[in-house]
């Protein structure tokens, strides 16, 4: 148990859980450095959330992920990836320019997607990101972290003003 996980069994406060999909969803995640793991470490918290694919240019970086014993089968390009995976939501945990035609095949895949942190492009390289959401394709970016329980307990907290007003917040990365 966590420190956090601790109080909440002395106060008998149930942990927060993060909301859950009401049926079954197939994800696919690309990118398996450290950022890429801590995606998969959420996905798996996920209850009807199934990783049917994994995937990394670098062989180190798979094996590695499938040594952690991280399901779904394993790929060194994503557009092979996603032909096979049958995926209908895409977490891409790599650097958008970092791999050439990974941007394109994210895009035609039709799949929900979720770039992690913000994407290192221009305004105009942007756009299709915002006109594909615009037109209701499911497009994020996020950095898992913030959405772990324990940030949700601490905005709990933070609302119902128990710990008085708050003066300043700072965070790091």
């Amino acid at each position: 148990m966590t420190v956090t996980e601790d109080r909440l069994a002395l106060e008998g406060t149930a942990a927060p859980r993060a909301p859950e999909p009401q049926r079954s969803v197939r994800v696919a995640l690309f990118g398996l450095g450290r950022t890429g793991l801590r995606h998969a470490v959420v996905l798996s918290t996920i209850a009807n959330v199934e990783l049917v694919a994994i995937g990394d240019p670098d062989g180190h970086l798979r094996s590695n992920a499938r040594g952690m014993g991280l399901p779904g089968r394993p790929y060194p390009r994503l557009d092979t990836m996603l032909r096979r995976a049958e995926a209908e939501a895409l977490v891409i945990a790599h650097p958008l320019d970092a791999v050439p035609g990974l941007y394109d095949a994210a895009m035609a895949s039709g799949a929900a997607l979720l770039i992690d942190a913000e994407p290192m492009m221009s305004v105009a390289g942007l756009e299709p990101l915002a006109a594909a959401a615009r037109q209701g394709r499911a497009i994020g970016c996020a950095v898992p972290l913030a959405h772990h329980p324990v940030f949700q307990h601490a905005l709990g907290l933070i609302e119902s003003k128990v710990l008085g007003a708050v003066r300043e917040v700072r965070a790091a990365r």
